[in-house]
């Protein structure tokens, strides 16, 4: 072999080298990008799929059967709320360790998270006996407060805040709520000593909840835009009781500028004349609580194609009325009967899935032309049910079962009423409405 030739072989076994070297690295970075795809994809599945074993509970376990897959969990994700729920809740049962040092450690293994700070205060019902008002505040508020020391324009601490100032403000003031039953226990059955016991007065915990509640909830005005039609509702009512109505920094107008289209967040919160002085009502959970059902019937009144008749524009000779039934079980219907001059016309709508659950679509539709008699007997059977005087929402407190809303929307008003537990008169008027179209449901499957 010449030196040409022995050049030739060498400088080509370097080139194969290399290219096998490129070759090999390419192969290694692959392999690394697919493993990080696979763990990436199994760890994702993984939360979900032990949040999910975690969520239920099943006749044949017992309570922390479950232990090593919460545990497994927070290993994944510290701070993931059903894990350390779980582990808490554990402990607490079993009464193996204490949920204070379990916070304790965590606060000590992330000292510059304000999770586990937030984590204790919404678990402190399973650290602390909750029947210890003034400790169970004093503790919530110091945890918060920790946690606004690492983070002070965190908008979630800022308003967690201003909640616990304000449930402490209204505790002594808030009205017993009636969830319409009561337990009628005979005299042979009551406990004579119990019976004469008074009951406990009932106090704030903090002198300064009212003010420490206002400010807070001044920061969460301009921090969280999507939470002012609900705390506008507080902040009116503690300036009023701080008598600061003339300091205001919120504009007067700003419930102009709320979402009123299918039904305003205040709506089935039943609000006085005088709401902005009343002491009585727990304005953060009832505004809250309307919010809730008026976006459920939005979602489900906008699947089923149905516009809003809140700020629907009517002429004057028109009325409108919708009766929406929403069945856990059953599909949502939505019926409308429209009134223009003496024409009267009938429509309804009926959903693909569940009442109870998230909206699949519109089944089917109809409508039909009706006579003025029957027009003439709805309404006054609407008129017998004292409509004008229900309340916007009467709720009682249950999982399963079934929502009635009837709205009027007439040229200058509008006027609606959701229940649960609706009375014979009211469910006779949108049975009534039931019964004019082609939709069949059977005698067992209205409630």
């Amino acid at each position: 072999m010449n030196r040409y030739n022995a050049i030739c072989i060498g400088i080509h076994v370097r080139m194969l080298a290399t290219i096998k070297r490129q070759n090999a690295r390419m192969i290694n970075r692959l392999i690394l990008i697919y493993f990080l795809i696979l763990t990436s994809n199994f760890f994702g599945q993984t939360i979900q799929e032990l949040e999910y074993d975690l969520s239920w509970y099943s006749s044949s376990e017992k309570y922390g059967d479950k232990i090593e897959k919460a545990k497994r969990l927070q290993e994944i994700d510290p701070f993931n709320f059903r894990a350390t729920e779980y582990i808490c809740r554990y402990y607490d049962d079993r009464k193996i360790d204490s949920v204070s040092i379990y916070f304790d450690n965590l606060t000590t293994k992330f000292p510059d998270k304000t999770e586990p700070y937030l984590l204790r205060s919404e678990l402190l019902f399973l650290e602390l006996d909750y029947r210890d008002k003034d400790e169970y505040n004093r503790r919530k508020v110091k945890y918060l407060k920790q946690a606004l020391a690492i983070s002070p324009k965190d908008s979630i601490i800022v308003f967690k805040l201003a909640e616990a100032y304000y449930k402490d403000f209204i505790f002594p003031l808030e009205k017993e709520q009636d969830w319409g039953f009561n337990f009628d226990f005979g005299d042979e059955l009551i406990d004579s000593i119990s019976a004469v016991k008074e009951k406990p007065v009932k106090k704030s915990t903090f002198e300064h909840a009212a003010d420490s509640s206002l400010n807070y909830l001044y920061q969460v005005w301009d921090l969280r835009k999507e939470k002012r039609d609900i705390i506008y509702y507080p902040i009116r009512q503690l300036e009023c009781f701080l008598k600061q109505r003339d300091q205001t920094p919120i504009p007067k107008d700003t419930q102009r500028d709320f979402n009123q289209c299918y039904f305003p967040s205040y709506y089935f919160t039943n609000l006085t004349n005088n709401w902005e002085c009343d002491f009585s009502t727990d304005y953060l959970f009832e505004i809250e609580s309307g919010k809730g059902t008026a976006k459920w019937l939005q979602v489900q009144l906008s699947d089923l194609k149905e516009d809003c008749l809140y700020n629907k524009k009517l002429q004057q000779s028109s009325i409108i009325y919708r009766f929406t039934w929403l069945r856990s079980f059953h599909h949502p219907i939505a019926i409308r009967i429209e009134k223009v001059e003496n024409e009267i016309m009938l429509y309804w709508k009926v959903g693909k899935g569940a009442g109870g659950y998230e909206p699949k679509g519109l089944k089917k539709s109809g409508k039909k032309k009706l006579n003025l008699k029957k027009w003439i007997e709805f309404e006054e059977i609407v008129k017998a049910s004292n409509f004008d005087s229900l309340p916007n929402e009467k709720y009682i407190p249950m999982t399963d079962g079934a929502t009635w809303t009837l709205e009027r929307k007439k040229y200058k008003s509008f006027k609606a009423h959701h229940s649960n537990s609706p009375n014979k008169e009211f469910s006779k008027a949108c049975l009534y409405l039931l019964d004019l179209t082609n939709i069949r449901v059977k005698d067992d499957d209205k409630y």
